[in-house]
């Protein structure tokens, strides 16, 4: 009997992707920079690219204990997009820029003022909901601001430009 072995052949191909480090501190990841989502409630006003590594700032909104505040998108400690939110079944925020969205966003909660004695109305310059439901406001301006108020006068406010503040 003869035996016949068949040649075995393969292709193996390797790839090597790296990157060298000169030693230099900028070439080495910082693992201090913080990339997510953090949540504040402080007067200093804040801009797109701002670092918000020296600012009073939680991960978890409920620490903040308001029912309404600002929230920031981060990318290695620079705030890339500003929201300011409220609370009332749930967590609702609205960002600058985008009329039609916020206001179909505050007419979705119009039966939490309207139930507690409060009202909403557009007018030419925004969208709003006054009174009830712990809020003295809630508005979204044509010209992109949108902010949001409590019955002790304090607000909260994103502008246009994506600037953040909360204010007492």
């Amino acid at each position: 009997e003869t035996k016949v072995e068949a040649p075995i052949s393969s292709e193996l191909s390797i790839t090597l992707n790296y990157a060298q480090l000169t030693g230099n501190e900028s070439d080495i990841p910082d693992p201090d920079l913080f990339t997510g989502t953090l949540y504040r409630w402080t007067t200093d006003v804040l801009e797109i690219g701002s670092s918000i590594e020296k600012i009073d700032v939680t991960t978890e909104a409920s620490t903040l204990e308001k029912n309404y505040y600002l929230k920031h998108e981060v990318v290695d400690n620079k705030i890339t997009t500003s929201y300011v939110c409220f609370v009332t079944d749930t967590e609702h925020c609205m960002k600058p820029n985008e009329y039609e969205k916020s206001k179909a966003l505050i007419q979705s909660q119009e039966t939490v003022f309207t139930d507690n004695g409060g009202y909403c109305s557009e007018v030419s310059s925004s969208f709003y909901c006054r009174g009830g439901g712990g809020f003295k406001f809630v508005e979204a301006y044509i010209n992109g601001a949108v902010r949001v108020s409590d019955d002790s006068n304090a607000l909260c406010i994103v502008n246009s430009d994506g600037s953040s503040k909360c204010v007492q």
